[in-house]
C-alpha cells in the first residue's frame, strides 16, 4: 500500500461518525438529583466544613446534624433506580457548593462527604453540575455537547450523550466517561450516572418549548482504599 492510500485510511479512521465513539449508545433514564429545596430543613451553607453526621441518608431526603445541633437538609431524588452510594454511620466532614444560591440563580449542587479520621477518606463526592473550581483536588468537566454523539428520540424530546472528564492533578488522573460507565483508578472509583445534552419539554428545563435546551448530569467520585 502506498503512502497516499495509507494516509487516506488513517484520515477516514480519525473521522469516524460520532455514533461509533464508545459510550454514545449507552442509554439510561437513571439520574441522581440533589434537590436543595426538597427537604424539611434548610440547605447547608456553601463552602463551609460542617462537622457532624447524617441522621437520614436516602430518598427522599438527607438530614445532616452538626456537632452544635444545627440541622441542614436536601432532597435526594433517584430516577429510574439510580444508585445511591452508602455512607458510614459515623461523624464526617460535609462540604457543599451551590446548595444555597441567591434566589435569582439556579441551584447547582455538589457535595463532598469526608472522614474525620487521620486519613480524611473521601466517602463520597457527587454533583449535578460541572465542578470547574477544584474541590478536594478534583475537577469534573462536561459542557453542553451537541456534536459527539447522535441523538435519539424520547417521550419528551431528543436525547444526546455527552462525555464527562474527571481530573485529579495530584494523582495524575484524567478519565473520560459516558453515562452508565465507571472505572477504578488507583484509590478512586469514578462513575457517571447520567450525562446528556437534550432538547426536552421537561418541567426542569429553563423554557417551555419542546426544543428547549436542557443538561442532565450526575456523577460520583468515591475513595476505595
Amino acid at each position: 500500500m502506498n503512502r497516499a492510500a495509507l494516509a487516506g485510511l488513517l484520515l477516514v479512521a480519525a473521522c469516524a461518525p460520532p455514533a461509533e465513539e464508545p459510550g454514545c449508545d449507552l442509554r439510561t433514564e437513571a439520574h441522581l438529583r440533589i434537590d436543595p429545596l426538597a427537604a424539611s430543613e434548610d440547605p447547608p451553607p456553601s463552602d463551609r466544613v460542617l462537622d457532624g453526621r447524617f441522621l437520614e441518608w436516602g430518598a427522599p431526603q438527607a438530614t445532616f446534624e452538626e456537632q452544635d445541633g444545627s440541622r441542614w437538609g436536601f432532597g435526594l431524588v433517584l430516577d429510574a433506580d439510580a444508585p445511591l452510594p452508602e455512607l458510614p454511620d459515623e461523624d464526617v466532614h460535609l462540604v457543599t457548593r451551590g446548595m444555597d444560591p441567591p434566589t435569582s440563580e439556579p441551584t447547582e449542587p455538589v457535595l463532598r462527604v469526608g472522614g474525620v479520621t487521620k486519613d480524611l477518606r473521601v466517602h463520597l463526592m457527587a454533583g449535578n453540575i460541572e465542578l470547574l473550581d477544584p474541590l478536594g483536588g478534583w475537577t469534573v468537566e462536561s459542557p453542553r455537547d451537541v456534536e459527539t454523539c447522535n441523538p435519539w428520540s424520547g417521550e419528551a424530546g431528543a436525547y444526546r450523550n455527552k462525555p464527562v472528564v474527571f481530573r485529579h492533578d495530584e494523582d495524575g488522573i484524567t478519565q473520560r466517561l459516558f453515562q452508565t460507565e465507571s472505572v477504578e483508578e488507583g484509590r478512586w472509583k469514578l462513575s457517571v450516572i447520567a450525562a446528556q445534552s437534550n432538547y426536552r419539554d421537561h418541567p426542569f428545563a429553563p423554557c417551555p418549548e419542546v426544543d428547549c435546551p436542557w443538561e442532565k448530569l450526575s456523577w460520583v467520585v468515591q475513595q476505595i482504599d
